[in-house]
């Protein structure tokens, strides 16, 4: 099973070809439109193996008999205008644009304070805080949200029994936002990181 989650937004790396391309009768490829058209559409797709469609149409009969047929039917005619993979580049142009603002105002502001992970694929960004022990998390959260800025710990991500960076690292999205917020937003959490060192 290879899931291509956040398959569309790939930044400054070349994809990989999917596992799919290379046994189409052994894998089954599955994906979704939540991060490309929206996350209230609850549509995604699955490519099977030939030898494996009519498990797959009984599964889906049987466990899903109310599948959105207005929807379906415009992302068909979405998928087949073409209009979606314009859609599609336009997003992609969009978000890589932020991406780029988010990780200019991070060097412009925090400079070698910040390390960035996960930059390359995705909607995010995790950004180690060096300088700040991971149990500064919950109140430079509770100060950026007061302040009207979206963060998330990464603490709930880690294994309570496994080891963790001691650095705080916290999760940025980018998507929903317009250059001028997202610089705005990392002024703010560079003056809140300063007050908590």
């Amino acid at each position: 099973v290879e899931d291509d989650y956040d398959g569309e937004y790939r930044h400054d790396i070349v994809p990989i070809s999917p596992l799919q391309t290379l046994g189409a009768e052994s894998v089954i490829y599955v994906g979704t439109f939540s991060k490309t058209l929206s996350p209230t559409l609850r549509l995604g797709y699955l490519v099977i193996p030939t030898g494996l469609c009519r498990a797959f149409s009984e599964a889906k009969r049987l466990t899903d008999r109310h599948a959105p047929m207005l929807e379906q039917d415009v992302l068909g005619d979405l998928l087949t205008s073409g209009a979606y993979e314009r859609h599609v580049r336009s997003i992609r142009r969009k978000n890589a644009e932020r991406r780029q603002v988010l990780l200019q105002a991070l060097a412009d502001r925090l400079g070698p304070r910040v390390t960035v992970a996960g930059a390359d694929t995705g909607l995010h960004v995790v950004a180690w805080m060096h300088g700040i022990a991971a149990g500064r998390e919950t109140a430079i959260i509770a100060a950026a949200r007061a302040a009207g800025i979206g963060l998330y710990p990464v603490s709930p991500l880690y294994d309570p029994s496994g080891p963790r960076p001691e650095t705080a690292g916290f999760i940025m999205g980018y998507a929903g936002l317009d250059a001028e917020a997202v610089r705005r937003g990392v002024a703010v959490l560079a003056r809140i990181l300063a007050e908590h060192r």
